[in-house]
């Protein structure tokens, strides 16, 4: 199966808010959540949210890391990848669907990034990446280089 848009964030601690962080980018169209979870919940070892994938970190974590792995993964998979903390919300402006707004972009744009602030109001950078944009043989993403 290949996704318009998977979704990718590092999470440092599950809590309520994450459920409706997940519900939330459901219906904003994001068909996969690609969850990097630096501790996992005892109850979603056994039952995992719906359109969840949950990835298990054991090394220390860092965005970058999470977002290259996701992209690799990703590649040939998915057309659009949202990386972003699990505390940011992304809409298309004017109630639209995101895919309507990512369709629109240029075929040769591998990234596209979007500056503003987290939840806490922290200046928070949220990126979306074409996964057959990056370099799939090196360990890292060359476009965030």
């Amino acid at each position: 199966m290949k996704y318009s848009i998977v979704a990718c964030a590092v999470v440092d601690q599950v809590d309520d808010t994450l459920e409706a962080w997940l519900d939330y980018q459901q219906a904003c169209g994001i068909e996969q959540v690609l969850l990097y979870l630096r501790e996992m919940p005892e109850a979603w070892r056994q039952r995992p949210p719906a359109r969840t994938c949950l990835c298990p970190w054991p090394e220390p974590l860092t965005v970058e890391a999470a977002w290259a792995h996701a992209c690799r993964r990703m590649q040939g998979r998915a057309d659009w990848l949202l990386c972003l903390a699990a505390t940011q919300y992304v809409y298309a402006v004017g109630g639209g669907a995101l895919i309507e707004v990512l369709d629109a972009v240029a075929a040769d744009i591998g990234q596209i990034q979007v500056d503003g602030p987290d939840r806490d109001g922290s200046a928070a950078t949220v990126s979306l990446l074409r996964p057959v944009a990056m370099d799939a043989t090196g360990s890292g993403l060359d476009i965030l280089a």
